[in-house]
């Protein structure tokens, strides 16, 4: 403009495609995948995505508030940001403030950085991949849930399981996983009061004390101790626990480890550690019931009968090193994530990759915090999967992946192990009701049933959320799937 002819301007919100050239700036934060600590030292390069511009290198604050973070006065709206730090995998990861950002006054990202894990090499041979390991079963995997933040969902949970672990208990206790002809249940079948269909097996025996500690024997599920953190301006607001461990890093257990649920083999929030994987029971443990009475009423009570069934270690196993488990690392329970969770020495089988949206089942669908989950697989295979856009399911819970583990003996030397990602529902193991995690906390009240007596029985409590009945298996088996594909630049790791 001039002084015969003013300039004017209209003002446009940021984000889209009216993106002023003064936008606010943008942080970077930083923490440790298996703790959520801020990363002191990590070198953080932000560009522009959409053109090869110069990177811009700042490196993460040490004290204060803003610990692990680095804010750049970029007006780019799509940035390319590239994190490094000795000793933890490097990650480039592109980023559209416009569509991700709720709040433009306060946007940034939170990136976790994992340690190089210790074990297993991958290798991708005649296009099968390998992780390559020193010893039988030696090698690890990881996989770490991240999100949008607080102000879309405050609280996504990782859960992780082994599903032959999952598949012998349902097995033995008469919960088929695949009810053909049951794949819509609906509650309204059962009268008022009574059992709904999912709950007509005897999973309901696992209430009881003796049958659940022998059951943990078998892919056993124990509680652990946790360091809590709290946020740093409300500080009764628990934002994540991470696992406890010794000053030999070995995992301090709870006086009521194991858990008294062994029924559905999950490991999340709680239930955060599995061990003895290689180990099978030969039955199902049987219940009894007796008739307590007393002056004014009577009651029923269940308890084990005696003799239990056998506990075996798999014959195809006796080599496979005794120090096999899985961990869930940190629990987010307030914005971002991460959540990880650890896989070390796991035999061969196949383990499930599911995130649950913890809140009340009318709160916004999981696809609107943008989660995504990195799997790491040895030192050096590492993806990121992330929902679809060609899924428009919009809901609670994301069936992620399934990591299929072989054993491949078809040539002499050091073990090695072949693995596939499987992302596509016709590789991918359905979601089931019947199987879906719950906590050690009885749920209210309960329900009747006939067989194979007339009794009042009690379950554990939906780990989904508390206040919510578990989805349909039509609901589960419709859940969106994950689109895994290799961070680095490497074609070869596209067969995985």
């Amino acid at each position: 403009g001039n002084l015969s002819f003013p300039a004017t301007a209209d003002w446009v919100g940021p984000g889209g495609a009216g993106v002023p050239f003064c936008m606010q700036q943008f942080w970077v934060e930083i923490v440790d995948a298996s703790t959520g600590e801020p990363l002191a030292g990590a070198r953080v390069g932000v560009a522009d995505a959409s053109r090869p511009d110069p990177v811009m290198w700042q490196v993460t604050e040490r004290d204060g508030s803003h610990a692990g973070q680095v804010d750049f006065a970029v007006d780019y709206e799509k940035l390319r940001i590239s994190v490094g730090m000795d000793n933890y995998i490097g990650i480039t990861r592109e980023w559209d403030r416009g569509e991700h950002c709720k709040n433009p006054s306060d946007c940034g990202v939170r990136i976790a950085l994992a340690k190089i894990l210790k074990h297993g090499d991958v290798h991708v041979e005649e296009d099968r991949c390998y992780v390559h390991a020193e010893h039988v079963g030696h090698y690890s995997m990881q996989a770490t849930l991240e999100w949008d933040g607080p102000e879309k969902i405050p609280d996504l949970d990782l859960w992780v399981r082994s599903y032959e672990c999952s598949l012998d208990t349902s097995t033995r206790y008469n919960c088929p996983q695949e009810q053909a002809g049951l794949a819509v249940e609906i509650d309204f079948l059962s009268a008022p009061g009574m059992c709904p269909p999912h709950l007509k097996c005897d999973r309901w025996t696992f209430t009881d004390k003796d049958l659940a500690a022998h059951e943990a024997k078998s892919c056993g599920l124990y509680v652990v101790e946790t360091q809590s953190f709290y946020h740093h301006e409300k500080k009764h607001h628990k934002v994540r626990a991470t696992t406890a461990t010794d000053q030999d890093g070995r995992v301090v257990w709870k006086s009521d480890s194991p858990i008294p649920n062994q029924f559905a083999k999950w490991v999340f929030w709680d239930a955060r550690y599995m061990k003895d994987l290689t180990t099978r029971i030969k039955g199902k443990c049987e219940v009894e019931h007796e008739q307590m009475r007393s002056k004014t009423n009577s009651k029923t009570h269940f308890k084990m009968k005696q003799p239990p069934p056998l506990v075996e270690l798999l014959p195809e196993f006796m080599d496979w090193p005794s120090d096999h488990h899985i961990s869930l690392d940190v629990d987010q329970t307030y914005g971002y994530g991460p959540e990880t969770a650890t896989f070390v020495n796991v035999p061969p089988g196949t383990y499930q990759i599911v995130v649950n949206r913890f809140g009340p089942p009318k709160g916004p669908p999981i696809n609107d915090a943008n989660p995504r989950v990195t799997i790491r697989i040895g030192t050096n295979g590492v993806f990121e999967c992330r929902i679809p856009d060609t899924c428009k399911n919009r809901q609670n819970i994301w069936n992620v992946a399934n990591i299929l583990v072989e054993e491949d003996t078809s040539r002499p030397g050091k073990p090695r192990y072949r693995f596939r990602i499987l992302d596509t529902a016709e590789e991918m193991i359905p979601l089931n009701r019947v199987s879906l995690p719950t906590v050690r906390k009885h749920f209210p009240g309960g329900c009747l049933a006939f067989a194979p007596f007339f009794a009042y029985r009690t379950y554990f409590e939906s780990a989904q959320f508390a206040m919510g009945a578990d989805p349909s298996d039509a609901v589960l088996q419709a859940s969106c799937h994950g689109q895994c594909e290799p961070v680095a630049d490497n074609a070869d790791l596209r067969k995985c």
